[in-house]
């Protein structure tokens, strides 16, 4: 008789997947745009903010000056308080937005950042980070396209990442 080794399961938990984005996707020098954020739960189990509460942050780059932020759950709309340091109206500012509730699996927090865009033609870096809610942070970095051209209609991005579950890189 042969005997089968016991399959081990993965004890259920919460991780993130984070996105940000600007729309439109080229950035026009002395127009205004939106720093678009997402910040999902893809784990089994709920992100307890109650507990620890979750902060999504994004230092935005010198030249990107702020003109309003606004947070929500993307299926509950409950509303995020959000704070820009130092205030809006200033370049290359750190917007933080707290969720202090649990938050179940696969809802997502949104945050909306209104920017003037001050700088000129180039790439500049934005970043964003989550931390809180009893999971391991995350953080993600990427280049954002200022440019007098006109986004073309297309696709906006296409990404795959391949992870385990827990959100390792596979």
């Amino acid at each position: 008789i042969a005997m089968a080794a016991p399959i081990l399961a993965q004890a259920a938990a919460p991780w993130w997947t984070l996105e940000a984005r600007p729309e439109p996707t080229i950035l026009q020098p002395g127009q205004q745009g939106q720093i678009v954020l997402g910040a999902t739960d893809v784990g089994d189990v709920q992100a307890d903010g109650s507990a620890t509460p979750i902060k999504i942050t994004d230092v935005l780059p010198k030249g990107l000056k702020v003109l309003g932020v606004a947070g929500k759950t993307a299926y509950n709309a409950l509303e995020l308080p959000c704070e820009t340091t130092p205030e809006s109206g200033t370049s290359g500012a750190i917007v933080t937005c707290t969720y202090a509730k649990a938050l179940p699996p696969f809802e997502v927090l949104q945050v909306f950042i209104n920017v003037q865009v001050e700088a000129p033609a180039g790439s500049v870096q934005n970043s964003v980070a989550i931390e809180g809610g009893q999971v391991p942070s995350a953080s993600l970095s990427r280049p954002i396209k200022i440019a007098a051209e006109p986004t073309t209609f297309g696709i906006e991005q296409y990404e795959l990442t391949p992870e385990n579950e827990g959100g390792g890189r596979d």
